[in-house]
């Protein structure tokens, strides 16, 4: 059977468009998939953030499936741009 599951960004998170970059992507797993990779370009802009930032994606529309379990994974974006104490 062939799985289809759609990652999306969840609509909360502390980051915004400017800080990562993630289209709706849709993953099609079958029965010789054992794990898939989801790439989600982050942005390294110029501002000094005051703290880390994230943001949440979430697998939707199984097709041929169900999902168990937690559907959402956070994503933390560490803020680089001062030097740790």
């Amino acid at each position: 059977a062939t799985v289809n599951l759609v990652v999306k960004p969840a609509p909360f998170s502390t980051a915004d468009s400017n800080d990562f970059t993630l289209a709706n992507q849709t993953i099609n797993i079958n029965s010789s998939t054992t794990s898939y990779t989801v790439n989600i370009p982050i942005i390294d802009d110029t501002l000094e953030e005051q703290k880390a930032e994230y943001f949440v994606v979430s697998l939707e529309n199984p097709t041929g499936a169900t999902i168990s379990g937690d559907h959402s994974a956070t994503v933390y974006i560490v803020d680089n741009d001062k030097p740790a104490p």
